[in-house]
This record gives C-alpha cells, sequence and structure tokens, in this order.
C-alpha cells in the first residue's frame, strides 16, 4: 500500500478485509465497488480520504458519489430545524412582551 495520509490509514484501519477488496480501484466488479465507495461517503468518509485508499483520482470519486450526503449531515439538518423553530418561537414571545412593556409606557405617558 502506498503512503496514506494519517487519517486515510484510520479509516483504513477500520474496514473489514471485505471492504478494503471492494473499494480498490483493481476490483473487477465495478457495480460492487461503486456501491462501497457509495456506503463509505454515506458513512461520512471525506471524497478525498476515500479517493486516497481506493487508488482512484478525486474526479472519479466526486463523479461517482458526489452527490451523496452523508447520513450525519440530514441529522444534523434536522437538528439545526428544531433549533430555528424554538429561535422562532423565543423571538415572538419576546415581541409579545415589548408590545406590551410600549403599550404601558403609552398608558403611563397619556396619563400624566
Amino acid at each position: 500500500m502506498k503512503n496514506l495520509s494519517e487519517k486515510s490509514l484510520e479509516v483504513w484501519g477500520l474496514l473489514d478485509d471485505q471492504e478494503r477488496r471492494a473499494i480498490r480501484k483493481d476490483n473487477p466488479f465495478r457495480a460492487d465497488r461503486n456501491e462501497a465507495i457509495k456506503a463509505l461517503r454515506r458513512r461520512g468518509v471525506g471524497m478525498d480520504i476515500i479517493a486516497e485508499i481506493a487508488g482512484f483520482h478525486i474526479g472519479h470519486i466526486k463523479r461517482l458519489a458526489g452527490k451523496i450526503k452523508p447520513v450525519a449531515w440530514e441529522f444534523n439538518h434536522k437538528k439545526i430545524e428544531s433549533k430555528i423553530n424554538r429561535i422562532e418561537i423565543v423571538i415572538a414571545d419576546l415581541l409579545k412582551e415589548l408590545s406590551e412593556i410600549k403599550t404601558n409606557i403609552l398608558t403611563n405617558i397619556k396619563d400624566n
């Protein structure tokens, strides 16, 4: 195996033998290899790391798996959406409170 970056070596070490054979450039079963590469991408492995450990140019990996977003991104999107909804509720409550304060101030000015 050629010299791999530290991160690539870490990912390579986490793969089992079947996954290692499946993603290699010299795998004659292209469909299996492509699915294995896409599976790594869905698991959150960066395209540069996949290219390095599979032996492909980054452009090939981008064409193959570039539109695949890691599953973790989908979960983060849902969390962010939930937090935005909470912020909107807090802002609505704050605006309501400010409106009440404004009304009280205007009432006090008219009374004086």
